[in-house]
């Protein structure tokens, strides 16, 4: 195997409870994105259809 493949040894590991707190950040923040994509996307559309 490839020497750059591998982990070192003195590498120490990220704690749980903040690789947990990174993930559900990062889920918080792919929501927020989501929703404020459909609201522009609802937006766009009525203005479009001419019901705003």
């Amino acid at each position: 195997m490839d020497k750059w493949l591998e982990i070192p040894k003195d590498r120490t590991r990220l704690p749980v409870g903040r690789l947990c707190l990174i993930l559900a950040l990062t889920i918080l923040l792919l929501f927020v994105v989501a929703g404020r994509k459909t609201t522009v996307l609802a937006e766009l559309g009525t203005l479009v259809l001419g019901l705003a």
